[in-house]
């Protein structure tokens, strides 16, 4: 056992060197990632152009499903880093690396103010368990993922929530617990897993005294607990209604959640002891409640715990890094519905606060040793220790390469995992973005083939198949997605697509009338469904929906926009020019509405203003070719052939661009 001390006075110049140490050793670990850039889900962290005003700020606060979770500060902190590196991956990187130093220290700093320094061991666990998180493979995921900055940064005001608890315990401080308090608060709005600190503050002051009073120990907490409950019960549920953690895939019985549980700690506690076959995606188990090998994981964990807690006489320890370890998983070993079950129970990037347990026990474990050793002993173990940190390093090293590119990303899931039918959904999603209809659809169906009921899969099929034309099999596949997740807003409202270029427009309206309280946006809801209905060429019901947008949002250009060109297919000329002249007034700079307006003023027979919309156009957007011949055309009629010839030039130039595969649109 390791005798809890008062903290002494701190040698600052020497923490300062290992601190330093720290960073270095993860410059060079990380190296690699300064070319690296975003993959999956960043697009979902990296503040999207919608919220990057202070409105969009408000918004991250303030409106529910304006980003994917509810996190606000750690979405402020995205906010603050695209105002100062705009869309630069490797800065973000940088952070991210930045933020796992800061939480090792952090690491270091909370255990000696839990241990003090009055042996040897107590001395040595701090930085040893500080370097063991710093350089450990398993922890890659997290700092290489931009997404998870969520794990990183939070973490910080975790270990900050635990130490100014800990100086609380030692001192009553009132300041050191409203400091504890708040700085628990942000690691809530940062991330909900860190509604365990409670718990685990109430450990460490139990292996700190070996007994908890209920007046001095567990009331302080209670605030803490109903928060941690509050936060984690919201983000459950959001987690449900916004991110779709719900369907067949999490209808799991009791004894089935036993069973993750079990196998999840199994598994989590193994890859840190043995990092070897690390995988960004694991294969999901099959479950089976009537085999006993199964049930061997839950109650093994169950029998090793007991055991831990009835050697806690002889050391508290072991029984207290092990509860640590448990209790910070708890949230995602499978009593909990977490979207990532639907592809896998298990991720390395959901132990990242919990692997401080496991880390600690071994640096414990090393520290008894070394002071129980001979000084020849001392170097050997010594020696072992650096080796090991050092080839942890390494392979840590090694598993920052898959990061490089969002491709290779996905091919390296496939070559280590190549069960995987999310990664080839994903490519297939990659496929489509690159406007590769054919290879999209190649990979959808064989993410299907893999996951025949994944209703997003087949949602995303589904698309492919509208815009390739086959309308019956994109409805075919669309009901389908619908069968195995209902309610499904994004495939309803693909459904309606299909459904209008089918010419159903009753069961089209059913099916959106239903999808649309979904939506947290109805407006622009009605304003995509309008579109549709403009495409297909039903412009009176097009027209219904852009005047319900304008109902609840009456100052939309983009609707006022879409109106009139609906207006101007039903050569509704002038109603069509007030419309665009509406846009133009509420978005001087949109062009696609000057434009329009120039339209329409060519079906009036007022040339001279059609030339000023024009020119407004192509003076907010160059690279426009239907400008260009619009204003070749003009001239070509008014007589003048040379300068309509240098238009008509123009406009091809641009239209080769746009057909080079370099232009992205």
């Amino acid at each position: 056992m390791i005798p809890a001390g008062r903290p002494e006075k701190s040698h600052g110049g020497w923490a300062a060197a290992a601190a330093t140490a720290l960073f270095v050793v993860l410059a060079v670990i990380y190296w690699p990632l300064r070319t690296a850039g975003f993959i999956w889900n960043d697009s979902d962290y990296v503040t999207a152009p919608a919220l990057r005003s202070l409105a969009g700020l408000r918004q991250i606060w303030f409106k529910l499903g304006a980003t994917e979770q509810y996190y606000p500060l750690l979405h402020s902190f995205f906010w603050l880093q695209q105002r100062a590196f705009g869309d630069a991956a490797p800065w973000y990187h940088a952070i991210g690396v930045l933020l796992h130093g800061i939480d090792a220290c952090l690491v270091a700093l909370v255990l000696r103010e839990l241990l003090g320094r009055a042996t040897l061991a107590a001395r040595i666990v701090p930085w040893l368990t500080a370097a063991l998180f710093a350089v450990h493979p398993v922890m890659v995921e997290s700092v290489a993922w931009i997404s998870e900055q969520k794990n990183t940064l939070s973490l910080v005001f975790y270990l900050g929530s635990l130490g100014c608890y800990l100086r609380f315990d030692r001192t009553r401080s009132r300041g050191a617990y409203a400091l504890a308090s708040g700085l628990f608060v942000c690691a809530l709005l940062s991330k909900t897993v860190t509604a365990t600190a409670p718990g685990a503050a109430g450990l460490l002051v139990w292996w700190r005294r070996g007994q908890l009073d209920w007046r001095r120990d567990l009331v302080p907490l209670l605030p803490w607990c109903a928060a941690g409950a509050a936060a984690g019960l919201f983000s459950g549920y959001v987690e449900r209604v916004y991110l779709g953690a719900g369907g067949a895939d999490f209808n799991l019985t009791p004894a089935e959640r036993l069973l993750v549980a079990g196998r999840a700690s199994g598994f989590y506690a193994g890859h840190l002891l043995w990092p070897a076959h690390l995988k960004f995606i694991y294969e999901r188990w099959n479950l089976d409640v009537h085999s006993a090998q199964q049930w061997a994981f839950p109650l093994g964990v169950v029998a090793l715990s007991a055991l831990l807690w009835s050697c806690r006489g002889w050391s508290r320890t072991p029984c207290a890094c092990w509860l640590f370890f448990l209790g910070s998983l708890f949230p995602i070993l499978g009593f909990l519905n977490v979207y990532a079950f639907v592809f896998s129970f298990v991720a390395d990037h959901f132990q990242y606060l919990a692997s401080l347990g496991i880390f600690t026990g071994a640096a414990a474990l090393i520290a008894a040793l070394f002071q129980r050793a001979s000084p020849p002993q001392r170097v050997a173990l010594g020696v072992v220790t650096a080796v090991g940190l050092i080839a942890l390093a390494r392979r840590a090293r090694e598993e920052t390469a898959p990061y490089h590119d969002v491709t290779g990303f996905y091919r390296t899931i496939l070559a280590r995992n190549p069960a995987s039918w999310l990664a080839w959904n994903n490519l297939g999603l990659l496929a489509y973005d690159a406007h590769d209809l054919p290879t999209a659809l190649a990979d959808y169906d064989r993410a299907l083939a893999l996951h025949p009921h994944f209703a997003e899969g087949l949602n995303d099929r589904g698309i492919v198949l509208a815009d390739l034309g086959r309308w019956g099999e994109s409805e075919a596949t669309l009901r389908q997605s619908l069968v195995e997740k209902y309610p499904f807003p994004p495939a309803e409202f693909n459904l309606v697509r299909t459904l209008v270029a089918e010419n159903q427009l009753a069961e089209a309206d059913t099916v959106f009338a239903h999808a649309l309280p979904f939506f947290p946006d109805a407006a622009q809801m009605r304003f995509f469904y309008g579109n549709i209905l403009q495409g297909c060429g039903h412009q009176p019901e097009a027209l219904r929906q852009y005047e319900l947008a304008l109902a609840l949002r009456p100052g939309d250009a983009a609707v006022y926009n879409s109106e009139g060109a609906s207006l101007l297919l039903l050569n509704e000329n002038d109603r069509a020019l007030v419309c665009f002249q509406t846009a133009v007034r509420l978005a001087p700079r949109y062009a696609d509405a000057h434009y329009n307006a120039g339209l329409a003023y060519v079906r009036k027979g007022l040339i001279h203003e059609a030339v000023v919309a024009f020119e407004a156009a192509n003076q907010i957007d160059p690279t426009r070719p239907d400008v260009y011949r619009q204003l070749a055309d003009i001239l070509q009629r008014s007589g003048h052939a040379a300068q309509a010839a240098q238009f008509l030039q123009r406009a091809q130039i641009e239209e080769a661009k746009r057909a080079s595969p370099a232009h992205s649109p």
